[in-house]
């Protein structure tokens, strides 16, 4: 049943990003993940992202606010995540396909 369903991902690339290769619930699912997937023969990456400290204390007050905890986004917090996915999309853009 799963190879089939990973028959419609054929075709698709998925790239999950995220900014830890150890520790932390991502981490521990991509790292059987992206090889079962290439068992599967689905395309998959997985990018580590670097960033300050500011980027990911905002990121960490993303993920609280949307499993309904309070969280004021500031001016400063928005500008540094958006150039931090800027910086981001410029490297994707120049790693090969």
């Amino acid at each position: 049943m799963v190879r089939a369903l990973a028959r419609a991902l054929r075709g698709v690339r998925i790239c999950n990003i995220n900014s830890t290769a150890a520790g932390g619930g991502v981490a521990e699912l991509l790292s059987q993940e992206i090889p079962l997937l290439g068992a599967l023969r689905v395309e998959a990456d997985w990018w580590i992202i670097r960033g300050e400290e500011q980027f990911f204390t905002g990121t960490k007050g993303f993920l609280n606010a949307l499993q309904g905890g309070q969280y004021a986004l500031t001016e400063e917090v928005r500008r540094i995540y958006e150039a931090q996915n800027c910086s981001v999309a410029r490297d994707a853009r120049l790693r090969p396909e």
